[in-house]
């Protein structure tokens, strides 16, 4: 298996990230129908084409906002043990905290969908959502404030990772090749679970 292959499960499908000979790391080929704008009439909690979080256009299908809470609970990095990245984060991954855990308002849409794949027969050893080091090693950043550089499919939809910026801002890969960190509480990106198996 090679980096942008396509891996299916029942009816979903992911890309391959990474095969280190041991884990098949897989990213969903779209984002999840949940959030605080689900797409109405589409299937809840599963991926749906249609539902790519912030675009230009505006569509906002399939997001999660967090107007009146936060995307990690205690804010994201304050309260978390830790340090964030280095200085020019956007160029180096080295010792990032991770802040999608059990805390992450985003745990519990990440782990029911697990759970749906576990009972489509899958085995599945962690659901999570792409750490920075990845979306790197992917070809997003590298000194630009883009996915340029990357694979047609990290880029084709707009959704959060498990990575900070600082204690006010996520990082987060846009549509169109945006590649930014934003701020935890107000802006509208999907969900696209990563699957190690």
């Amino acid at each position: 298996m090679v980096t942008g292959d396509i891996v299916t499960i029942d009816t979903e499908e992911f890309y391959v990230v990474k095969h280190d000979g041991n884990d098949l790391i897989l990213l969903s080929h779209y984002n999840l129908n949940v959030g605080s704008n689900k797409k109405p009439g589409a299937t809840e909690g599963i991926q749906d084409s249609e539902v790519k979080g912030w675009l230009e256009s505006g569509t906002t299908y399939g997001n999660i906002e967090f107007s009146s809470t936060y995307y990690w609970n205690g804010k994201v990095g304050t309260d978390y043990p830790g340090s964030y990245c280095t200085s020019n984060t956007y160029t180096s991954g080295t010792n990032c905290t991770y802040v999608y855990d059990a805390n992450s308002n985003l745990f519990q849409y990440v782990n029911t969908y697990k759970t749906y794949l576990e009972g489509k027969g899958a085995t599945i050893k962690s659901a999570r959502l792409l750490r920075i080091e990845e979306a790197f090693e992917l070809g997003c950043g590298n000194g630009t404030w883009t996915c340029n550089n990357a694979p047609a499919f990290v880029k084709e939809t707009s959704y959060w990772l498990g990575s900070p910026y600082n204690s006010y801002n996520v990082w987060r890969v846009g549509s169109e090749g945006y590649f930014s960190y934003y701020l935890y509480y107000d802006d509208y990106f999907g969900v696209r679970p990563v699957i190690v198996i």
